[in-house]
């Protein structure tokens, strides 16, 4: 009797043990699943807040009359700025990354003389008549209000 005792209490003592050990084995599982969602979605936003920060710092420092265009390339409407010794910063969109390059207007626009800024599926820049530059992605909307054009219509 004293066996059959201690032998059900064996089993039931191992059978908790396996419960506590499935439950910790689950909680470990969709911990690591929640860490790695909440990772994945903070690198997003800090790689969004990067990119309007980039443009943003770009386009103001850059900013002069008639130095900014949208111009449509084959990538895709691209953000070109022309600083005062004649080159071009170009900002374009492929293969879901943002790209900047730096060069000569006579080079043609390509991804293996750019560097890659960030990744977003979504770019699309435009420019306002009154001097709005407007960059839509992944991550939300930049609005740029350049300089230059209010100092032109008040110089007029």
């Amino acid at each position: 009797m004293r066996r059959d005792h201690d032998r059900i209490l064996g089993i039931y003592t191992l059978a908790i043990a396996l419960i506590f050990l499935a439950g910790f084995m689950l909680l470990v599982v969709f911990g690591a699943r929640s860490f790695l969602a909440v990772s994945h979605s903070r690198q997003n936003g800090m790689n969004g807040r990067m990119l309007f920060s980039y443009i943003e710092t770009l386009v103001r420092s850059s900013d002069s009359e008639d130095c900014l265009e949208i111009r449509e390339t084959s990538f895709g409407d691209a953000i070109v700025i022309t600083d005062p010794t004649g080159y071009e910063f170009r900002i374009f969109h492929t293969d879901g990354a943002v790209y900047e390059q730096y060069c000569s207007p006579s080079i043609e626009m390509s991804t293996e003389d750019a560097q890659r800024i960030a990744f977003t599926g979504t770019f699309e820049p435009d420019l306002s008549e009154d001097g709005l530059l407007t960059v839509l992605t992944d991550s939300g909307r930049i609005l740029v209000k350049l300089r230059s054009t209010q100092e032109a219509a008040d110089g007029n």
